[in-house]
């Protein structure tokens, strides 16, 4: 598994976050809208940032190769009473093992002192990619809502996923 490193979210890493939101197909299982411009990524970042500054969240962290190659975006998110994981990886990263390591990397600094209890997590169903990456992360699978999940037209099944943090 290759190593990865967590940074802190910052409005620097524009042009990367900018290839992210600007490719169709990386965005396409995700709630994640496409953005265009620089000053769009700016804002969506401020935005961001300002969520988590004000709640139990943990991140958003920009997910680095050990060379310090851009791969991604990880978090875990607060809302309805839940701990939610998510991730975005750039396209050119996927299958290249960095998807496991920064969930695995994640999954210790939410670990014990936390807090945390208990993560959730969705992935699209076709998405296989993500839900196999849950599940050999121990999430389990609790439900599937169908056509949960709607973009641009398009209805697909949404399946959830929980993890217990507690030994």
């Amino acid at each position: 598994m290759p190593q990865v490193k967590f940074l802190p979210l910052e409005e620097s890493y524009a042009a990367d976050l900018q290839r992210l939101w600007l490719d169709r197909e990386t965005v396409r299982f995700t709630n994640w809208t496409l953005l265009s411009t620089r000053e769009e990524v700016a804002e969506r970042v401020r935005r961001i940032l300002v969520r988590y500054a004000t709640s139990e969240r943990r991140g958003p962290f920009l997910i680095q190769s050990a060379e310090g190659e851009f791969v991604g975006l990880i978090g875990v998110d607060y809302g309805n009473g839940e701990h939610e994981v998510w991730y975005i990886l750039d396209r050119s990263q996927w299958g290249k093992g960095f998807g496991a390591a920064a969930l695995s990397h994640l999954l210790e600094r939410v670990a014990a002192p936390s807090g945390i209890a208990q993560l959730f997590a969705t992935a699209v169903a076709s998405n296989t990619a993500s839900w196999r990456l849950l599940e050999r992360n121990g999430f389990t699978r609790v439900s599937c809502v169908v056509g949960g999940f709607q973009k641009e037209g398009v209805s697909e099944d949404l399946y959830r996923y929980e993890k217990s943090l507690t030994r």
